[in-house]
């Protein structure tokens, strides 16, 4: 966030958008049961953070 902010790099900006994406799941994930978590994890959350984990490899 302070790389974006001093600099507005579009590479940060990007970072910032998916694990924002994250952060939105886990909002939704709040007051659902364990299991329900893991199915909204493992459904929504899981192919953003590959996705994510492979733009940052690249």
């Amino acid at each position: 966030m302070d790389v974006f902010a001093s600099q507005g790099n579009a590479i940060a900006k990007e970072a910032i958008r998916r694990i924002a994406e994250l952060y939105a799941l886990e909002k939704e994930a709040r007051g659902k049961t364990p299991d329900a978590r893991v199915a909204l994890r493992q459904t929504r959350a899981k192919p953003i953070f590959d996705d994510l984990e492979a733009w940052l490899h690249a």
